[in-house]
């Protein structure tokens, strides 16, 4: 294994003077709430959960692809997205979403291990998931925020999920300064979850479904807390229903 940066380390050119930033990780279960704070350079959070030919493979590739994407999105300026582009975004979004992973108190994950060794061979956001980008412009916790939610999700007509009900599914939402990502996903047999789209504040990059996407999109999320309940929200469309089981919270502030 090698040592991957779990938000890459161009990000630094575009927030420059930041100084050191504390990071705040906490892990909310039924049982515990635990916190751990430290002070640090921003981007600095390295995980060795990555294997070398990824890391410096097809990882690095997609790195390049991504970065003159998200570099407008990340000053705030307008970008228009094609379904192409949509594609490598999202997948950069899912790859960093698994990263963050590795970093959570206790080593808690999400998402289960052989979805990773599924994403390493497809290089595409995961099955059963839908990604959206927004805009975010709270400064609590600048300029990464993040919000990681643990769900167990049944098809609707079997009955409402029940606690000790094992987890299958993921909700989370983190920015980077203005731009965030919301990711959701189950492990359901067909996938029966969401028909969701587009709306004013959510553009849906995954599927990527054709027309192009225009950022900004017209509504902005104004605080961080709007930013974690989006974490734990259920798409518009879902044809499950669920609950939170696990929520490891990862914030930086600075």
């Amino acid at each position: 294994m090698s040592r991957e940066h779990v938000f890459p380390s161009w990000l630094e050119e575009l927030f420059p003077d930041l100084g050191e930033v504390d990071y705040l990780r906490r892990l909310v279960t039924f049982s515990t709430d635990e916190h751990h704070q430290r002070p640090g350079p921003a981007f600095d959070v390295v995980v060795r959960d990555v294997c070398r030919d990824c890391n410096h493979g097809w990882m690095e590739k997609l790195e390049s692809q991504a970065r003159p994407i998200l570099t407008p999105m990340l000053l705030d300026e307008p970008r228009v997205m094609t379904a192409v582009e949509q594609h490598i975004v999202a997948t950069w979004a899912t790859k960093t979403m698994l990263t963050m992973q590795g970093a959570n108190i206790g080593g808690e994950r999400v998402v289960s291990l052989d979805r990773y060794q599924w994403f390493c061979e497809k290089q595409t956001p995961l099955g059963g998931s839908h990604i959206w980008l927004c805009r975010y412009s709270d400064r609590t916790r600048w300029p990464l925020s993040t919000h990681q939610w643990g769900m167990t999700a049944v098809p609707q007509g079997e009955g409402a999920p029940q606690v000790g009900d094992p987890m299958n599914g993921f909700g989370v939402a983190y920015a980077v300064g203005p731009l965030a990502f919301w990711l959701f996903g189950v492990d359901l047999p067909g996938n029966p979850q969401t028909s969701a789209g587009s709306d004013d504040g959510h553009l849906l990059i995954w599927p990527a479904l054709g027309p192009d996407i225009r950022w900004p999109p017209r509504e902005t999320i104004t605080r961080e807390a709007d930013l974690e309940a989006l974490a734990r929200r259920m798409p518009d469309g879902t044809l499950i229903h669920g609950m939170p089981t696990v929520a490891p919270l990862a914030g930086f502030s600075s």
